[in-house]
């Protein structure tokens, strides 16, 4: 099995989007950080963070939480833009890495197919809020995750900031826990089902708030 450690290069990234349904709504904001790995460091090589043009108004809502106001959105790059600056940071299949991955890579996916039809998505990944949510107890927000490793996000909501947020999570929690257990690997609540696209190199898992009952159950099978 291959560790976080052995890929060449690894893509951490983040999105905002104008709701929650990927079928309908879009991306307005992507953040990511590519890395690529140098004598076993990460070492950061492409940083991208671009606002994103919507066909539909941006909701106070979401204005709210995000910060992003319909002028902003308005002057942003195009959507078919942005699926072809993702089909080029793909393009070597690194490591894909985001927190809650299964929502973040639905909504990429939807833009690939409205824009990149020929493309299909074969990267490995890792959803660091699997890891984490296996590894602490509740809750398992990113800023949760981020305050126990004494980490600070000034511009939380923005893709690009808990882009870089995600991959300096990462490198704490590497350091002190095994996480290419997880690789491949996306937890899901139970109660609530599992939401967008699956791929069959991942396995999609029911999981509890249970410390470490998924690594178990993941190290016993392999």
């Amino acid at each position: 099995m291959k560790t976080v450690d052995t890929y060449h290069k690894i893509l951490v990234f983040d999105v905002e989007t104008t709701g929650l349904d990927y079928n309908q709504d879009e991306i307005i904001d992507f953040g990511a950080v590519l890395c690529e790995n140098r004598n076993g460091t990460c070492k950061p090589i492409k940083e991208v963070n671009v606002l994103v043009k919507a066909s539909r108004p941006i909701s106070p809502e979401i204005t709210d939480i995000t910060g992003i106001t319909q002028t902003m959105s308005d002057g942003g790059v195009t959507q078919k833009s942005l699926a072809k600056t993702v089909r080029e940071l793909l393009e070597e299949k690194p490591l894909v890495i985001a927190y809650n991955l299964q929502f973040d890579l639905s909504f990429v996916t939807a833009l690939m197919a409205r824009h990149e039809r020929d493309y299909r998505f074969d990267c490995d990944v890792l959803d660091m809020m699997t890891a984490y949510k296996d590894l602490y107890d509740y809750p398992h927000r990113l800023e949760n995750a981020l305050e126990r490793f004494d980490l600070i996000n000034v511009s939380a909501h923005r893709a690009h900031a808990d882009a870089v947020a995600t991959l300096a999570l990462l490198e704490k929690m590497h350091a002190v826990h095994d996480v290419n257990v997880y690789i491949n690997c996306i937890g899901y609540h139970s109660r609530y089902g599992l939401r967008g696209p699956t791929f069959n190199h991942v396995r999609y898992l029911p999981q509890t708030f249970q410390v470490g009952r998924l690594r178990d159950f993941l190290n016993r099978d392999e």
